[in-house]
């Protein structure tokens, strides 16, 4: 029982910096777009642009895979075919929230 909450403490450890950049980069993007006296940075919008379009594709693909999945005569490639557009959301949104990060540093 002890080593299963320091594995999950360590996992929160390694989260914890990762979503500092990303609030952090957060907070930049919407003072940024509030403020039309700041430079914009056309590069890093685009990334979290890309991240919310991707969060958001992956949050549709699974609600429809688990929508679908509730029919029992439904065939088997569509249920891949949302099961690779979440995989394929969720990288990108991981994708994204490095360089988010990266740009942020």
């Amino acid at each position: 029982m002890d080593s299963e909450a320091s594995y999950w403490t360590l996992k929160a450890l390694i989260a914890l910096p990762g979503a500092y950049v990303l609030w952090r980069g957060y907070r930049a993007y919407r003072s940024r777009q509030r403020d039309p006296a700041r430079l914009q940075d056309p590069r890093t919008d685009r990334w979290w642009r890309i991240l919310f379009i991707s969060g958001a594709t992956a949050v549709f693909a699974l609600v429809l895979m688990f929508a679908l999945a509730a029919i029992p005569s439904l065939p088997r490639p569509l249920l891949y075919g949302c099961l690779i557009m979440m995989f394929a959301g969720a990288l990108g949104a991981g994708v994204a929230t490095f360089m988010i990060g990266w740009r942020s540093a």
